[in-house]
């Protein structure tokens, strides 16, 4: 089986649960190709980094941005040039008419479709990328099967509303669809995608071995609380800081230290809202790290917070997968009761959810894991236990290939009954 990941940027911090799929792909025999919309420079570090075979995999367009219009003019014209080698008028009428894609998705999908050979599935992480991956299959004879992952960002722009009619081109049931949580399939569903190719596959971690797991039960003389995630509106940076200041002030005996990793748009803001709130000594914010530092850095915390929010404009979490992170390492984890992430936490089993915008609840969530030994441990342990039932990457690997396999299969009967 040969699979072709069709992917915006590439590697990025924030994305690494692509470059884990493809790990356990190769692991497994699966063939792999990348192509990565955007250029090299794009990248948060080079590919060269992830070794040679990753890097001879991956090759780049160069389309800095959709809305750059040098980069949709040459799309456009390499896209028309692929068309001409090929006989696709009738593609080009089909994709128009009866899929309602863009010039712009139907010439950069035969693009990509001239840069590949022998392509059975083609995999696209978010939504709006399925519908150029849906172009560039039309492209291919024979045609793939393709396998859709959505997460979360990509149903609540506003270009992409509504849903049913942006996603009409996904919704016919010839695309396997993967939301990421029962909450985005519900949404998928009531939006018109058909229930018989929409699938919840949950993102995972890989478990670590359980030597090394520290016990938490010791009384903290200074507790080590890590944040991870882009300093944007829906991670929570403001409301953790005013949860810390209000901590503080109401637990005078409890000593702390929170490690804030990661950069966004609301960095200044976040330095800002820290220094005025008298935090300067509390609070480091570090920038973002590699995948592996994060890592150690959750590892060596005592609590994770993420204290999520829906953002002004709308933008929700899917299921984090940096609480999957932490609670694969036995280590407590609170956070919101808040999109999908309810399915990854049970409140006062598995983790605290608190209140979103609620920096008292979340102080006091807070003061009562640090002050409770015994219960971060329990938390800890069921959360460990949690994502190994059910967010265990080792085994979802295996489910992704199924689905895989189902497509392919679905594509073979489609192909059967047309003849």
């Amino acid at each position: 089986m040969k699979v072709l990941y069709l992917i915006e940027r590439f590697p990025s911090y924030s994305q690494t649960f692509i470059i884990d799929e493809i790990k356990d792909h190769l692991i497994d025999n699966v063939d792999v190709q990348i192509v990565v919309l955007g250029s090299k420079e794009l990248a948060d570090f080079p590919v060269d980094d992830y070794g040679s075979e990753i890097s001879r995999r991956t090759s780049y367009l160069g389309l800095a941005n959709a809305k750059v219009s040098f980069s949709v003019v040459r799309a456009v014209f390499s896209g028309l040039v692929a068309c001409l080698t090929v006989e696709n008028p009738r593609i080009l009428w089909r994709l128009r008419s009866k899929k309602d894609l863009s010039l712009r998705e139907i010439f950069l999908g035969a693009v990509i479709a001239s840069k590949c050979e022998h392509i059975d599935v083609i995999h696209c992480h978010f939504g709006h990328i399925g519908r150029l991956g849906l172009a560039t299959g039309e492209h291919m004879d024979p045609k793939p099967a393709l396998v859709v992952t959505f997460h979360a960002f990509e149903m609540l722009k506003e270009w992409s509303l509504p849903l049913g009619r942006f996603y009409a081109p996904l919704f016919d049931g010839t695309a396997v669809l993967l939301p990421i949580s029962e909450y985005w399939r519900s949404l998928l569903l009531k939006s018109g995608a058909s229930k018989e190719s929409t699938f919840v596959h949950h993102m995972g971690v890989e478990i670590p071995a359980s030597e090394g797991i520290r016990r938490l039960t010791q009384r903290l003389d200074v507790a080590n609380l890590v944040m991870v995630g882009r300093m944007v509106e829906k991670k929570g940076h403001l409301i953790a800081l005013d949860a810390l200041a209000i901590l503080r002030e109401k637990y005078p005996e409890l000593s702390f230290h929170c490690e804030m990793i990661g950069s966004g748009p609301l960095k200044n803001l976040i330095e800002d809202r820290s220094s005025k709130l008298g935090l300067c000594s509390y609070v480091d914010l570090v920038g973002p790290k590699p995948h592996a530092a994060t890592l150690q850095a959750i590892n060596a915390s005592d609590l994770l917070l993420l204290p999520s929010v829906t953002a002004a404009d709308g933008d929700k979490e899917g299921i984090p997968v940096v609480l999957m992170e932490a609670m694969a390492r036995e280590i407590p984890v609170i956070s919101t009761k808040h999109s999908g992430i309810p399915e990854l936490i049970e409140n006062g089993v598995s983790g605290l959810l608190v209140t979103e915008r609620d920096p008292e609840e979340l102080a006091e969530a807070i003061a009562t894991l640090l002050l409770d030994g015994n219960r971060r441990q329990k938390l800890a342990e069921a959360g460990r236990g949690r994502v190994i039932e059910k967010f265990n990457r080792a085994s979802l690997s295996r489910d992704l290939r199924i689905h895989y396999k189902n497509a392919l299969e679905t594509m073979s009967h489609r192909s059967t009954r047309a003849k």
